[in-house]
């Protein structure tokens, strides 16, 4: 498996984890953004790029699954 697909795989499997932690999509976002950056650097993937999808999966966490905890 190519270490993109790696990374995208481990950022889309954290980040919905803790994206959750956000009361709002800002907070989502950021906690998302951490979570896929993490991922990257335990991977030893681009950082950049981590944080990127982690973030965008962050953001849209709650409209993806409206039922999840702290999703308004």
């Amino acid at each position: 498996m190519s270490t993109t697909i790696r990374t995208v795989l481990a950022a889309a499997l954290c980040a919905p984890l803790l994206a959750a932690c956000g009361t709002n999509d800002t907070e989502r976002a950021l906690t998302g953004a951490a979570g896929g950056a993490l991922a990257a650097e335990v991977l030893d993937e681009n950082l950049l790029t981590g944080a990127a999808v982690g973030g965008l999966i962050g953001a849209v966490s709650c409209d993806v699954a409206p039922n999840a905890p702290n999703c308004i």
